[in-house]
């Protein structure tokens, strides 16, 4: 059985990328299925959390690949987008190009999984985010999931 240490550049990079991944995927599950609803505080102690994961994860260096090689921070992209989402209380950038393209595009890639999320969040939401605002949102990606599943 061999140790970390003794792994070549690209075994270490597959294992801590698959690491951060499973734990953003983990997270990222655990809010969109699990858990019956949460708060603003709730989502603001996350933030640190993939805050913390982000910079553990740019601290880690594997002699032989250059840092943005590894991009480590990339396999958060959809955790960190759930907790931006909220925090940033401007949900109708979800339906502009550039939200799409740019600010949440891997939120857009799963919508089913963006609802469920939302809708857990609707229903504990405090003043930052109304709940007439998440319900239109929600409507929204309901239309676009439907459109698209019919394939236009």
């Amino acid at each position: 059985m061999s140790k970390y240490s003794e792994l070549q550049a690209d075994s270490k990079y597959t294992t801590c990328r698959t690491l951060v991944g499973h734990t953003n995927m983990a997270l990222s599950t655990w809010l969109s299925v699990e858990v019956g609803s949460y708060t603003m505080s709730g989502m603001v102690g996350l933030h640190k959390d993939v805050d913390f994961l982000e910079q553990w994860a740019d601290q880690i260096t594997i002699p032989g690949m250059s840092h943005s090689s590894m991009n480590l921070k990339g396999a958060l992209a959809e955790l960190r987008q759930m907790v931006n989402l909220v925090l940033s209380c401007d949900l109708d950038v979800l339906f502009t190009p550039a939200g799409q393209a740019e600010v949440y595009p891997i939120l857009m890639m799963n919508p089913a999984r963006l609802i469920s999320f939302l809708d857990k969040f609707r229903d504990s939401s405090d003043a930052r985010l109304k709940r007439k605002q998440i319900d239109v949102v929600l409507k929204r990606l309901k239309e676009k999931k439907k459109t698209t599943r019919r394939g236009g």
